[in-house]
């Protein structure tokens, strides 16, 4: 398989445009990449994934320093949805609410799931997110016996 080569896109341009994109924060203050680069965002995926896991970690490790460790990880949470846009978020309220909705019929399920609304399953699937990943949070190691 060949991956096409986009000789008018520069590495720059796909890096900004990525950034831009996958988060909420203000990198098109510093750089207008070109329109052609947001075609290729998903070729950076990983990079913005690091960068937002990151700052991500250091809310939480940083938090957890000086207060107890569950408001840490619902700090971090709030960082990690300030960061994204709630992009993580907002794709499984959408998930839910196609596969909740659409029953056995396909057409239904992605009319659903391209809907700008959120249904019963995604409120659903959206209100135990936090409660039910906060476990594997708590498992990171803590710097402090809080």
């Amino acid at each position: 398989m060949q991956l096409p080569i986009h000789p008018t896109t520069t590495w720059k341009d796909k890096l900004f445009a990525a950034l831009i994109f996958f988060t909420r924060l203000p990198f098109w203050r510093i750089y207008q990449p070109q329109k052609e680069a947001y075609a290729h965002v998903v070729e950076l995926w990983p990079l913005t994934g690091w960068l937002t896991a990151t700052l991500t970690a250091a809310t939480m490790y940083g938090c957890a320093q000086i207060m107890p460790t569950t408001t840490a990880i619902i700090l971090a949470f709030v960082m990690r949805l300030l960061l994204t846009g709630a992009l993580h978020e907002d794709g499984l309220a959408d998930f839910l609410d196609g596969f909740g909705a659409g029953r056995n019929d396909a057409q239904q399920t992605l009319r659903v799931m391209k809907d700008s609304h959120i249904g019963t399953y995604g409120v659903l699937g959206s209100s135990f997110m936090l409660p039910c990943s906060s476990p594997h949070w708590r498992n990171c190691p803590s710097p402090s016996p809080r």
